[in-house]
């Protein structure tokens, strides 16, 4: 009998289901009137957080960035602020979450520049 996976177990597949209903609530607008429940991963750098998130999601989500000029800064507020079209295709996601990490780097470029950049870039 083959191994299984998280995202082949009946809790993954039931898990996957709910995450997919929330996401069409989400897109039908029920989040004005309801809270629904998003996902918060929280640890230490190379705990595995990434990891978590692409066995639930089976989305490829690894994060680039250069840490040398960090300035420890904290944001007095943090908003949703939404980037781009919205995805459906898995395939479209990693390409978009580099742009939009690129973006909140180069908070001085605006963000319609990395939105428009093609994938290879």
């Amino acid at each position: 009998m083959a191994q299984q996976t998280l995202p082949t177990s009946d809790y993954g597949k039931s898990s996957k289901q709910l995450i997919e209903f929330v996401g069409q609530l989400r897109a039908l607008g029920a989040h004005i009137d309801l809270e629904l429940p998003r996902i918060v991963v929280i640890g230490n750098q190379s705990a595995g957080k990434s990891s978590l998130v692409e066995a639930i999601s089976g989305i490829k989500i690894r994060w680039e960035y250069d840490e040398s000029g960090k300035d420890n800064k904290r944001l007095e507020e943090v908003k949703e602020v939404q980037f781009g079209p919205l995805l459906t295709d898995k395939s479209k996601v990693e390409p978009m979450l580099r742009r939009a990490q690129a973006a909140v780097l180069n908070p001085h470029i605006l963000e319609e520049k990395f939105v428009e950049m093609g994938e290879e870039k």
